[in-house]
């Protein structure tokens, strides 16, 4: 089973808003959520698939910022095998 951590930093002395979607292999939609995020702050989650409701699935993340303001994310994939690789965002 696997499972992906994700952090989203907002890099802005502003709020903002990020929209996070979960995509499967065959690129379509499978989940959204967006987040406001303080200035400066940051958002985690310990399992982002799970909480949009796609427990033990996997697919590439998509984060936008919605205010067009820098952001950083990380996400690290990884299996109860002891397995994994950290993926970082790429504008």
């Amino acid at each position: 089973m696997l499972s992906s951590t994700f952090v989203a930093i907002n890099l802005a002395s502003l709020v903002n808003t990020v929209e996070i979607m979960s995509r499967d292999i065959n690129g379509n939609v499978t989940g959204s959520v967006r987040i406001t995020i303080p200035p400066k702050g940051l958002i985690s989650f310990g399992d982002v698939l799970a909480s949009f409701g796609q427990s033990g699935t996997y697919g590439p993340l998509e984060i936008e910022s919605i205010d067009g303001l820098p952001i950083l994310a990380v996400s690290r994939v990884s299996s109860l095998q002891r397995t994994g690789g950290y993926f970082m965002g790429v504008p």
